[in-house]
């Protein structure tokens, strides 16, 4: 076996194949159950892997991490043997959750009502890639992105339960969405800094999520120029071109065209600067920061308005603008602030 380091202070498990597992400071690796989600699903008991004779097993194990709460029989049942009679896929419920619980310990929690995971004992990428996700800091926006092996679950299905494959596959495209939002952070965050090289290989990979993700071709274009590579650049642009006139029968935005003619008169110039930020400490704690709304208060503080003057038949309010203008960054500030504030967040993605 061999253990190497990342900058990120992940640690990289070769043996056979490879496992991913984040730094023991965010208690993936003093965990007595431990999941790996993120990929082809690991599961391991006390440094361990686990194995079972089921796969339901494996996809009840990823349903209570991901949920991070008790699921009723009654769900169970009807989640995983949609097609079986009461009395068979109760039975079918206990032999699983008896092997499931033979193979990870107390870290399943079964009652008369349902199963759930002691949380206190229990570790999951998942959970520490939605963490770090959500921070501003490059550090955690590369640990994110470096839990990220594969989609969630990659590879893995079951044959009868078709409400667990849409589960899985909304999830899936969730996290993928997430992954595009912190790729485009580091893109930003490591361009400012001048790390150029980084944000070239962050913005490679956030293209490769979505081939029709024109900020990300944007952002190809910008890095490649700002590293010497002009004709890299104009090159990014002409594929961008072909695969939105294929895929999509569209041109590109004003503001990619606009970007190309900046790179081909040599215009562009460097990136902004950005002024330091200093993190207050409160009670010994830092302090997460987060990016700058970048002139995009006015428009919060409307989306904000709106929201408190929401009667009972709802609203609806659209955020329009150009690529690249903020959108979604005063969406995520918004939704982080109903959040702070107990309302229910749901987010969608679509083309």
């Amino acid at each position: 076996m061999m253990l190497r380091t990342g900058r990120s202070g992940n640690v990289t498990v070769t043996s056979g194949e490879q496992l991913f597992f984040s730094h023991a400071r965010y208690g993936f690796l003093m965990a007595q159950l431990r999941l790996a989600l993120l990929g082809a699903p690991v599961i391991e008991r006390g440094g361990t892997r686990a194995t079972f004779d089921t796969r339901k097993a494996i996809a009840l194990l990823a349903l209570l991490a991901v949920s991070r709460r008790e699921h009723s029989r009654e769900h169970l049942t009807a989640l995983f043997w949609p097609e079986s009679g009461e009395a068979r896929a109760r039975s079918s419920l206990r032999r699983t959750l008896s092997v499931t619980h033979a193979a990870v310990g107390d870290a399943l929690v079964v009652t008369r009502e349902g199963a759930s995971l002691d949380l206190a004992s229990t570790a999951c990428d998942v959970w520490d890639f939605e963490r770090l996700a959500a921070a501003a800091d490059p550090s955690s926006l590369e640990g994110a992105a470096s839990l990220y092996r594969d989609d969630f679950l990659a590879g893995f299905s079951l044959r009868d339960s078709p409400e667990f494959d849409d589960w899985q596959r909304s999830m899936a495209e969730h996290l993928r969405a997430r992954l595009g939002a912190v790729l485009g952070r580091l893109v930003e965050e490591r361009a400012n800094a001048a790390a150029f090289e980084e944000a070239l290989g962050a913005a490679r990979r956030w293209l490769t999520l979505d081939p029709l993700n024109e900020p990300a071709h944007q952002a190809l274009v910008r890095c490649y120029a700002w590293t010497g590579q002009r004709s890299a650049a104009l090159a990014q642009y002409r594929s961008c071109v072909r695969v939105l006139e294929r895929e999509l029968g569209v041109a590109p935005l004003a503001t990619t065209t606009a970007l190309y003619e900046d790179v081909r008169a040599d215009r562009l110039g460097a990136p902004p600067e950005q002024p330091a930020r200093r993190p207050e400490r409160r009670s010994g704690l830092p302090v997460v920061e987060r990016p700058p709304l970048l002139g995009q208060e006015p428009v919060l503080a409307l989306l904000l308005d709106a929201w408190r003057q929401v009667g009972r038949g709802g609203r609806l309010v659209g955020v329009a603008g150009d690529a690249g203008a903020g959108k979604s960054r005063v969406v995520e500030e918004l939704a982080r602030r109903l959040a702070e504030d107990g309302a229910p967040v749901i987010a969608v993605r679509c083309h």
